[in-house]
């Protein structure tokens, strides 16, 4: 997004109030957090695009649907991580989804990836032992708190296992899983959302001195319902889900895809 005029005629009071948009900004960059915003576009490797029938195993998107590239840094100020009703905006909030407001020159797009810089969460998942020394991991874990297979055997990290560099999968270096056998794994991982709903885009307004001639058309930062990246599901227009995640998410009584 940008402002095709960099003034315009001041038509207003002419002692004009001003919304300034830098101290919005400074409040957010005071009082919020670093997040990294993703540009986040659908997986084009599909067997047909009027159905989006997605390859299995597909090595471009690790069958997330979501190609998430080009991360822009920033910052954002997150609320509203309870049970609450809000005024004007419809639907239930619960400890995953949060209200989040950017500053301006973050734009997200829906389904677009957010991640915190500075906070960790934890995760855990079930792996099929793969060919060779590397598993891929949903996200890129900070640190494996537990790794047990399905016959209760649990591998150390730094004796059996490592994270690889700069993706932070699972590396076999010792002991491991026989190839094919399911294992378990508990880690933690930067944490992630996804944007869901936009609460406050495409605002607008002017700014300028007193009676000035012109003025400078400005936007304001955007609002928008973020809910954590692993709960929001996908389906193909079959209306079947895409392997693995099996779980449907309902928000204001409507499946999430």
């Amino acid at each position: 997004m940008s402002i095709v005029n960099t003034t315009i005629p001041n038509e207003g009071f002419a002692l004009r109030r001003n919304l300034n948009p830098d101290d919005f900004d400074k409040l957010i960059k005071t009082h919020g957090a670093r997040v990294k915003v993703y540009k986040t576009t659908l997986c084009p490797n599909v067997k047909k695009i009027d159905t989006v029938e997605h390859e299995i195993d597909c090595n471009l998107c690790h069958n997330n649907l979501f190609i998430d590239r080009d991360p822009k840094d920033g910052w954002s100020y997150l609320q509203s991580q309870k049970l609450e009703k809000m005024f004007n905006v419809d639907g239930t909030f619960d400890d995953q989804m949060v209200m989040a407001s950017f500053i301006r020159g973050i734009y997200l797009q829906y389904f677009a990836k957010v991640e915190l810089l500075d906070f960790t969460t934890t995760f855990y998942e079930l792996i099929q032992r793969q060919n060779g020394d590397v598993d891929r991991l949903k996200y890129s874990a900070f640190e494996v708190g537990l790794l047990i297979d399905k016959n209760g055997v649990e591998y150390t990290f730094g004796q059996d296992f490592i994270l690889t560099s700069p993706t932070r999968d699972i590396q076999w270096i010792g002991n491991r899983p026989s190839q094919g056998v399911i294992y378990s794994v508990y880690y933690e991982y930067l944490l992630t959302f996804r944007a869901l709903k936009a609460l406050h885009v495409n605002r607008f307004s002017q700014f300028g001195l007193p009676g000035s001639a012109t003025v400078t058309p400005v936007e304001h930062a955007q609002q928008w319902i973020l809910k954590r990246d692993y709960l929001i599901t996908k389906e193909d227009l079959m209306n079947l889900p895409v392997s693995p995640n099996k779980v449907f998410v309902t928000t204001n009584s409507l499946e999430i895809d």
